[in-house]
């Protein structure tokens, strides 16, 4: 056994001394600056009583234990005068001020560098109020964060808080590039895990505004998302968590478990429901992903609740022409649901507040609808009644949000509709996969290929179908690889339907809205950007939870849904129409009227493909029999 020497005592206290950083060394380094001054300054007291002509008795040694200290913080030699012994005194202590201040120099520089690698690694407490949270790193929060500034644009100070596992600096060079524009939004990023409540702690979140928790890019997502709710509700009760947060799972199974961890403090947003309603809807009605955009973003209109006395006592019908600027749509009652599109006659009570489009909150006026604004004589009296369709549908490609399509599917389609799939996984796999029981309505068979393949499609008789629908494969490494297998179908079948002189309606998934826009030579009649829906709304609830309940309503096929209708079905089209005529054609529909596409657009992502939601009412607009109203109606 080795002897511990006093050496080794030592050396292993000033090891321990070293570690404790560079603040407890600067301050053991002040103590032996003065200590060396203290001494050298005792030392020449003393010997400037031996010996003469030393310098040392020219004054106190108060003077004397200033001049040494001066030394010390600025090395240098005295002038002239004094004994040798007074000159190696002086001398000794230059040397030891030069020693000491190279190494307070030293230290100080190795401190600021220590902090800063500190403040690198994103480990330092937020001091902010009323912030928004964004936990997890995802390619998710680049839509969400530009969501976010966007909505802030109008706050005094906002601040967006980001914990992420991935490196401090690595996160803030990819938003600086993916967002260009902050705005007044200042952003606080932090390094760490979102289920760790040590590292939730670093983002201070139980005084913040909102929390938005952004599911892992891994294939059971899930399991973080609750256990960043344990976390989150470990160290304070829910009862008194005052802010809201929002988040997204996949399999409903796992709703009512981050509904007991988080109690009515959470807002959940299922999303394969979601975007197979999504898709399913917009397979129907080419065009509706823009509209739903729309409404999901903060760029442009979205939906506000506001409580309006000056409409008290008077009915739903009154409140779709109260403004110019602005489109009711539904009604939350004070003591009930909010109701989408109700019965015209539904009376508006104080404490009711009405659910309305507009480009901001402070755009929702009241105002007076002008004298002979109605175009009567263009208003047709025919009421047209299409009633649910027979289709024949193709279905390309295969993920895990497929079998809640089939299920939505069969909730949309006529009796004797049919669907065919096909995918290159293997059919007894598939079928263990899909877990489907086959409705009265719709009839499904599986085909075993290649969707990207020119072979497969041309064999497939793509003009017997009356819509095809493109799912993006989630089994690839990345969304751009998804997407440009996608693409490479979607150019085949636009080839071959060129070839074979059909219409068909094809609407395709995409992952990434950039390759959105270079589909456009395609001509596809829609997409779907799943992962762009999903992270606008999270950002929409975030600011707003009552929204989530208006768009699970307004996406159910039971109630009131979003329709493009052919515009020739309301209005003679020969005359420059304002929107206040659509207005009470749709209403004579019990429909309320939300917007127009024109068709002439429907290929210009500038003009939103046509898209308009929300416009002013009392211009006119000249509409095409090929043009399409968009209205809330039960059909």
């Amino acid at each position: 056994m080795r002897k511990v020497t006093l050496f080794d005592k030592f050396k292993y206290w000033f090891d321990n001394l070293m570690a404790k950083g560079a603040i407890v060394l600067i301050l053991w380094l002040m103590l032996t600056s003065l200590l060396v001054v203290l001494i050298s300054s005792a030392s020449m007291k003393l010997t400037a009583q031996v010996l003469e002509d030393s310098r040392g008795d020219q004054g106190s040694f108060s003077d004397l234990f200033w001049m040494n200290l001066g030394t010390v913080l600025q090395p240098g030699l005295a002038e002239e005068g004094g004994s040798w012994t007074f000159k190696l005194e002086n001398f000794t202590v230059a040397m030891m001020g030069i020693l000491l201040v190279s190494t307070l120099i030293g230290l100080i520089t190795a401190g600021i560098e220590e902090r800063l690698q500190q403040l690198r690694k994103g480990r330092s407490f937020v001091l902010e109020q009323n912030h928004t949270i964004i936990l997890g790193w995802s390619s998710q929060i680049f839509t969400v964060v530009a969501e976010l500034v966007v909505a802030n644009a109008n706050q005094r100070r906002p601040v967006i808080a980001i914990l992420g596992d991935a490196d401090k600096v690595e996160m803030e060079d990819q938003l600086r590039e993916q967002v260009k524009d902050l705005k007044n939004t200042r952003l606080v990023i932090r390094s760490g895990s979102a289920t760790e409540p040590n590292d939730l702690d670093l983002v201070n979140p139980y005084s913040a505004r909102s929390i938005i928790l952004l599911p892992p890019e891994t294939d059971s997502p899930d399991g973080a998302v609750l256990k960043t709710l344990l976390a989150l509700t470990k160290n304070l009760p829910p009862t008194q968590h005052t802010c809201q947060i929002v988040t997204s799972l996949q399999d409903v199974r796992n709703r009512s478990v981050a509904k007991m961890i988080g109690k009515d403090k959470v807002t959940i947003v299922m999303v394969n429901d979601l975007l197979a309603r999504l898709t399913v809807q917009t397979s129907l009605q080419p065009g509706l992903s823009s509209v739903y955009t729309e409404l999901f973003d903060f760029d442009g209109d979205e939906i506000y609740f506001k409580a309006e006395p000056g409409l008290t006592g008077k009915t739903f019908a009154d409140a779709l022409f109260a403004y110019a600027e602005s489109a009711a749509i539904g009604l939350h009652k004070a003591h009930g649901p909010t109701l989408l599109n109700p019965p015209l006659t539904t009376p508006i009570e104080a404490g009711d507040r009405l659910a309305v489009i507009s480009a901001d909150d402070d755009t929702i006026r009241l105002t007076e609808m002008p004298p002979q604004a109605i175009a009567e004589e263009a208003i047709l009296a025919q009421t047209y009644y299409r009633g649910i369709q027979q289709r024949q549908i193709l279905l390309l490609g295969w993920n895990h949000r497929a079998p809640f399509i089939l299920a939505e599917l069969g909730r949309y389609v006529a009796p004797g509709s049919s669907v065919t799939v096909v995918d290159e996984m293997e059919e007894t796999l598939w079928r263990q996969e899909v877990l489907w029981e086959e409705s009265s309505n719709l009839r499904i068979q599986y085909q075993n290929g290649d969707t990207s393949s020119r072979t497969v499609l041309e064999s497939l008789d793509i003009p017997s179908y009356t819509q095809i629908l493109v799912l993006s494969p989630s089994k690839l490494h990345t969304t751009q690889e998804a997407d440009e297998r996608t693409l490479f179908t979607l150019l085949h079948l636009r080839n071959l339907c060129e070839q074979l002189h059909c219409t068909v309606s094809i609407t395709s998934e995409m992952m990434d809205t950039r390759n959105r826009k270079l589909a456009a030579v395609t001509q596809t009649d829609d997409f779907v950007v799943s992962q762009q829906m999903v992270s606008l709304l999270l950002a929409q609830i975030s600011e707003n939870p009552q929204l989530n309940d208006l768009f699970d309503d307004l996406l159910d096929v039971d109630g009131s849904e979003i329709y493009l209708k052919p515009i020739g079905e309301y209005v003679h089209t020969q005359h420059p129409l304002n929107f206040y005529t659509l207005v009470e054609a749709a209403r004579r529909h019990n429909e309320a009227a939300i917007g127009y596409r024109l068709m002439r657009h429907s290929s210009n992502p500038e003009r939103q493909y046509g898209v308009k939601l929300n416009p002013n009412k009392v211009e006119k607009i000249q509409f095409t029999p090929d043009d399409f109203l968009i209205v809330l109606a039960e059909d």
